[in-house]
């Protein structure tokens, strides 16, 4: 089940993104010391995904909606990718084979990225507006942040249940 972030404050969304590299890492080196983490970390779960694709997916998405959210406060009226609020228009290349460390600090990097231009969004910008290409739905600033926010923590609980997964 999908977080509800529909009234999550701009504070406490920022709070959620500073939070996303300290929360995963613990996650995905809850096996310290564990030579199978690798392996465990990439098995796929029942729910078609391993612990890297959610990662991966976090760090891809990240990266769309902090692109997104300077399309929002630079341009008047600009259009989005669909994907930008809908997962299941996000199409992303595989999650490339390199260590877990190196995803986590991609992870941090995208993360930093997106909660430092958040705290440089004036109060009265969260209100901006673009739409999704293929609809007139309008999507404002503070939707991409409440995104960021629900895609970080709802891939962050499939990365652990796939990793209990991969215990069994």
């Amino acid at each position: 089940m999908a977080l509800d972030v529909s009234r999550l404050s701009v504070p406490d969304a920022l709070v959620a993104l500073r939070s996303f590299p300290r929360r995963y890492r613990e996650v995905l080196r809850s096996f310290e010391g564990d030579d199978n983490i690798e392996a465990m970390a990439r098995r796929i779960g029942p729910r078609g995904t391993s612990a890297i694709d959610d990662t991966y997916d976090t760090v891809r998405t990240l990266e769309l909606l902090g692109q997104s959210l300077q399309q929002v406060l630079v341009h008047d009226g600009p259009v989005l990718h669909a994907g930008t609020l809908d997962p299941a228009e996000r199409v992303w290349p595989e999650a490339p084979d390199e260590p877990i460390d190196s995803l986590l600090q991609q992870l941090t990097a995208a993360a930093t990225r997106l909660a430092d231009a958040v705290d440089r969004v004036g109060a009265e910008e969260w209100t901006r507006s673009a739409t999704l290409t293929g609809s007139d739905r309008k999507v404002t600033a503070l939707d991409l942040l409440r995104e960021a926010v629900r895609t970080g923590s709802d891939n962050l609980r499939a990365a652990e249940a796939d990793l209990a997964d991969a215990r069994r």
